[in-house]
């Protein structure tokens, strides 16, 4: 949808806007005749492709989660969908783990370690093999524009908002090395982490040995709103020089909101983080001169 509109226009004075909003929505249909491709998950009643792409490294999630991917193409779901555990939270005591079915004295079983949910009820928690469903979709429910246009004798101003909403983003930079105190600007992770002496429902204790399974801890939201664009100008005559002049001052990329705890929220369409660059901000200088 896109509606623009003058909201005043007279002879030095003009200021219009325009908006324009895009629902998204996908599903997959079918995943083809290849019987060989499709995974079937009879716990949670999912039939699924791993969604690999081209140049892709599986063995980059395997080493991390034990998995091939965390995206999949499942019948019935959006495309890109995140495949993976879910966390119920933190162990901070031995009644905890009882209380989950882990045993106190396994590895797993230890305050700090991440209690997971039973999701095919059969009372042995494996967050890498059957309690995995759908926790996640990297497609935005919306995305949205908002153009403006102000224009006061010689000087003009544009700008260009852009927004996208509803999307779940993976962070792997989020607590991937918490021996090394967590990467990704957040070095205080180590002072937040669950200690005998400091428990914490957030993150984890320190544990290289661990075997992390792919879960809904590394999700976050990936809304935000966007100053795409913005620029200032001024139009002016050089009389017997030149036909028209403009001297403008432009910005890309001026600032985010969001509440993601990477650097960028705007991540590729599978949705996953994996110590992506940010976009730049780029500023400009800039004359037009017509003859």
């Amino acid at each position: 949808v896109s509606i623009n509109y003058d909201l005043i226009r007279k002879r030095d004075f003009r200021v219009s806007t325009g908006v324009i909003y895009n629902r998204v929505r996908n599903e997959v249909v079918s995943l083809g005749t290849g019987a060989t491709a499709v995974v079937s998950d009879d716990d949670q009643g999912n039939q699924f492709n791993n969604s690999l792409q081209e140049g892709s490294n599986p063995e980059e999630y395997r080493d991390l989660f034990g998995v091939p991917t965390i995206n999949l193409f499942a019948l019935g779901q959006p495309i890109n969908a995140f495949y993976g555990a879910r966390v119920l939270g933190i162990i901070q005591s031995e009644q905890d783990a009882i209380e989950a079915g882990i045993n106190p004295n396994s590895e797993a079983g230890q305050i700090g370690e991440f209690i997971y949910a039973d999701l095919n009820g059969d009372g042995l928690i494996d967050p890498r093999g059957t309690d995995r469903d759908i926790i996640g979709d990297p497609n935005p429910d919306f995305t949205a524009s908002f153009v403006l246009d102000i224009t006061y004798k010689n000087f003009e101003l544009a700008a260009l908002v852009r927004g996208a909403f509803g999307a779940d983003v993976v962070n792997l930079n989020y607590f991937r090395d918490p021996q090394n105190g967590g990467v990704g600007g957040r070095a205080n992770i180590i002072l937040q982490r669950s200690t005998a002496d400091n428990t914490s429902s957030e993150f984890p204790r320190l544990n290289p040995q661990r075997q992390y399974a792919f879960s809904d801890f590394w999700i976050q939201d990936g809304s935000f709103v966007r100053l795409q664009n913005l620029r200032i100008g001024y139009n002016f005559k050089v009389k017997n020089v030149f036909e028209s002049a403009k001297v403008y001052l432009s910005g890309d990329n001026l600032f985010t909101i969001h509440n993601y705890e990477g650097l960028d929220p705007e991540v590729d369409f599978d949705g996953i983080d994996n110590s992506r660059i940010p976009r730049l901000s780029r500023y400009s200088l800039g004359v037009n001169l017509s003859f």
